[in-house]
């Protein structure tokens, strides 16, 4: 009997032991897919993860690029507005050169000339910077104010300088009005 139950014992260690092999390698297999299906799975959360992040770059980079050339379209508007209104500066200086040749004539264009500006300022719609100098002996300080409430800009910006006289670029408060312009095409351009 003791022989009977040695065997049975070692028997039984070894069923024991082949069960608890194939125990083990059932659970490194088991384990081995369930790390495949999670490297799998994070793959494919990776690939999602990163389509959608590229798509809404894509989508933020072309509104700000629209954002920008509309701002660029706008800002060219008003160099073309700027440029016209520089041309009839010009005309207005000419006139002012000789007033005393022409005489009454010079004056009677200039005046047509100022009728025509004002009538076309409600036209004026693009963003707006007025820079006007209480030292000007030109040009009155409630021609700024008349300016302003005349046009139709909604981003209408009003400095005011003190010691200047009429060509603001050309006086000694030239470096704060090259200041002002930047400023005010920086903030309209981000």
């Amino acid at each position: 009997m003791r022989d009977s139950l040695g065997r049975n014992h070692a028997e039984l260690v070894q069923a024991l032991a082949s069960g608890q092999e194939r125990v083990w390698r059932l659970m490194d297999e088991k384990l081995a897919e369930l790390r495949q299906s999670t490297d799998q799975k994070l793959a494919e959360i990776q690939k999602t993860v990163n389509e959608q992040l590229h798509q809404a770059v894509e989508q933020q980079m072309a509104a700000s690029f629209s954002r920008v050339t509309e701002q660029f379209a706008l800002v060219q508007k008003a160099m073309g507005d700027v440029q016209a209104v520089t041309a009839q500066i010009s005309d207005i200086k000419r006139i002012f050169s000789n007033v005393r040749t022409r005489g009454g004539w010079g004056e009677t264009q200039l005046r047509a000339l100022m009728v025509e500006v004002r009538r076309h300022l409600p036209e004026i719609t693009v963003p707006l910077l007025l820079i006007y100098s209480k030292a000007d002996q030109t040009v009155p300080f409630g021609n700024m104010q008349m300016i302003a409430e005349q046009v139709r800009s909604t981003d209408l910006v009003q400095k005011t300088l003190e010691r200047s006289d009429h060509v603001l670029t050309q006086e000694i408060e030239r470096e704060a009005v090259y200041e002002m312009v930047w400023e005010f095409l920086s903030a309209r351009l981000e």
